[in-house]
């Protein structure tokens, strides 16, 4: 199936070939959160140049590697079967064909901060050939968002504030991994971060940060215990911590000394230093102010 042949012999230029070639698909995952749905969908003529992605697709490769299958989840029997169309007709013919009244018309989500439309969900191989042979319309279903201002300052705000938590945990010598702070398999904590499917929903915004509040407690009394202690020796600073979990009434102490009896079977030690550790307490909930603003 030499699809190139095709679309030379049928008239498409070299130049838009080149195009097709260097032109990487977007998505809308990254931006989608920060739109509020208008609830409509209307039938339209699209552009086809202002289509930037397929639900099928992969951000970051180019049209052309989708058509070879290097990229996305592309159906080789489609994309014969609209070449076997191209080979029965005319370019002219073919491309009007995607503003024709009977087309079947592609699902595309349209944001109207961008003026960029993404294939939602049906249509994923029409629209790839529609760009294939520079069609200049697309019957489609539109589906249109709204830019949220609130939405988009909720987002910011609050990945700023997942990335200063991701810093933190750095320093105390964890990772987040599925939602959860923890090191070489062992979770810390039992609050995983909660998902945000809204962001102008104020209670799954507070429930994140009540979740981060406890994590970051729950981090901090591990890190004070530890370097308390850390300059005892290791054997030494083990028994001890397995001491003080027996002998703690406190539930908070024992998960406390529960967590630094595992940590450290794994070798764990904290990377910021008992000064800095220090200098991050004085200044307070290294969160705060961010979710102030």
């Amino acid at each position: 199936m030499n699809i190139k042949k095709t679309l030379l012999d049928a008239g498409v230029s070299e130049e838009h070939l080149y195009f097709l070639q260097e032109n990487k698909l977007k998505n809308d995952d990254s931006f989608k959160c920060f739109f509020e749905g208008m609830g409509e969908r209307e039938y339209q003529f699209v552009p086809v140049k202002k289509i930037k992605g397929l639900s099928r697709g992969k951000a970051g490769f180019s049209w052309w590697e989708h058509v070879l299958r290097k990229a996305g989840n592309i159906d080789s029997d489609r994309l014969e079967n609209n070449q076997k169309r191209l080979e029965a007709t005319t370019l002219n013919e073919f491309r009007k064909g995607f503003a024709s009244s009977s087309f079947p018309a592609v699902e595309l989500y349209y944001y109207d901060e961008f003026d960029e439309y993404y294939v939602a969900h049906d249509g994923n191989h029409r629209t790839l050939w529609a760009k294939l042979v520079d069609a200049n319309y697309i019957r489609a279903r539109v589906y249109k968002y709204k830019y949220s201002p609130t939405k988009h300052g909720n987002y910011k705000r609050i990945q700023c504030i997942l990335g200063d938590y991701k810093k933190f945990l750095h320093v105390c010598n964890l990772q987040l991994i599925e939602g959860y702070p923890e090191h070489k398999g062992w979770p810390v904590s039992t609050h995983e971060l909660p998902y945000i499917s809204d962001y102008s929903n104020e209670i799954q915004i507070s429930n994140l940060k009540n979740c981060l509040d406890e994590n970051i407690k729950v981090i901090g009394n591990i890190i004070n215990r530890y370097l308390v202690l850390a300059k005892i020796p290791d054997k030494w600073r083990m028994k001890l911590f397995k001491l003080l979990y027996y002998i703690s009434k406190s539930n908070d102490n024992k998960y406390t000394y529960e967590n630094l009896v595992m940590l450290q079977k794994q070798g764990w030690v904290p990377i910021i230093s008992f000064g800095d550790w220090k200098k991050l307490k004085n200044d307070g909930n290294f969160l705060k102010e961010r979710w102030g603003k």
